[in-house]
């Protein structure tokens, strides 16, 4: 995203979306630790790049991506999703969560911080100590919010759509992650400083992986987290 200063001189910037593009190139990294992972994600947003969530089952060269997402791939890391999270810190949410002594990557959003944003929006990235499905993590995601964020996760429409904190989309094997660091033009500050208050994180913890036998049993049947929609 872009930020410039606002027409009307108000403290809110005028911010330009990330670009819809419909012809991709990909670029294929390996990581085997969250440590590993970081300096890859960092290189990447850097370079204005988004991260897929899934598996290709071919390499793009400024090619369209449809149909060519892995459904059955398996999964070893995941992202929590904060949108407008009330809460004083991320590590408040993950303590709720009971992930803080796992080792993560923290990456705030690209308007976090600036005046019109209410909460804390970020990205925070998990290793995982064996394979997932899609469904697997978005069920599991899915049930982040209505065990431990209750009262900030709202049915909508009969429950045909579900605001929530921890984004389960997120676990689509198809899911695009809007990663590139954001450019503030003159006029606008960033508001994360990186020395005293850096956009980027990586906190190491007593654990370096989040089990998956951990997050199969404490994830309820999918009939339970339907019907929990429309509670």
């Amino acid at each position: 995203k872009e930020f410039r200063p606002s027409k009307d001189n108000s403290a809110i910037p005028t911010a330009t979306p990330y670009p819809r593009a419909s012809k991709l190139t990909s670029y294929h990294e390996q990581a085997v630790s969250i440590v590993d992972m970081y300096p890859l994600l960092q290189k990447h947003a850097a370079k204005g790049r988004c991260l897929l969530k899934g598996y290709l089952t071919n390499r793009l060269n400024r090619e369209s991506r449809a149909g060519l997402s892995d459904p059955d791939a398996r999964h070893q890391w995941i992202c929590l999703d904060f949108d407008d999270a009330e809460l004083n810190s991320i590590n408040e949410g993950l303590a709720l969560c009971g992930l803080d002594e796992y080792s993560h990557i923290i990456q705030y959003s690209a308007s976090s911080g600036l005046p019109h944003k209410q909460g804390i929006s970020a990205h925070v990235f998990f290793a995982l100590d064996g394979e997932l499905s899609a469904e697997e993590l978005q069920d599991w995601l899915l049930w982040l919010n209505f065990e431990y964020f209750p009262d900030q996760t709202i049915a909508r429409d009969y429950g045909a759509t579900l605001k929530t904190i921890v984004d389960p989309a997120v676990g689509r094997y198809t899911q695009i992650l809007y990663i590139a660091d954001p450019h503030f033009h003159p006029g606008v500050s960033d508001p994360h400083d990186e020395t005293i208050n850096p956009r980027w994180e990586l906190v190491t913890r007593k654990y370096g992986a989040i089990p998956a036998s951990m997050v199969r049993t404490l994830t309820p049947h999918p009939n339970i987290l339907k019907a929990k929609k429309t509670e």
